[in-house]
């Protein structure tokens, strides 16, 4: 599990884990002083759901500037990051992860 994993990696004091639908996230709460540093997104494929989370993520503050954005769609998925850098993108059978920054 994700909790196991985060207490393996002695991370669980500075981890915060937001679980819920990424296409409606809204602005990010207040009681989560610091945007986040990491977001990984793993949406159905070919549901054309990477866009609308992004936007969610952008547009309510959730992530820092500088944060690492990891997207997986699939292998054949043409996806169009828009107001983000593609920085590196893995192909592994039927998955591809694409790795981004804010440009």
């Amino acid at each position: 599990s994700v909790r196991q994993n985060i207490e393996a990696l002695n991370l669980f004091a500075s981890t915060q884990i937001y679980r819920r639908s990424a296409t409606a996230l809204g602005p990010r709460p207040t009681h989560y002083n610091v945007p986040f540093n990491i977001a990984f997104l793993d949406p159905p494929y070919h549901k054309d759901l990477v866009a609308p989370a992004l936007a969610q993520l952008l547009d309510g503050n959730w992530l820092t500037d500088e944060a690492l954005i990891m997207v997986e769609s699939g292998a054949d998925e043409s996806l169009e990051f828009i107001g983000l850098d593609t920085i590196n993108e893995r192909i592994k059978g039927a998955a591809k992860v694409t790795f981004l920054r804010r440009n």
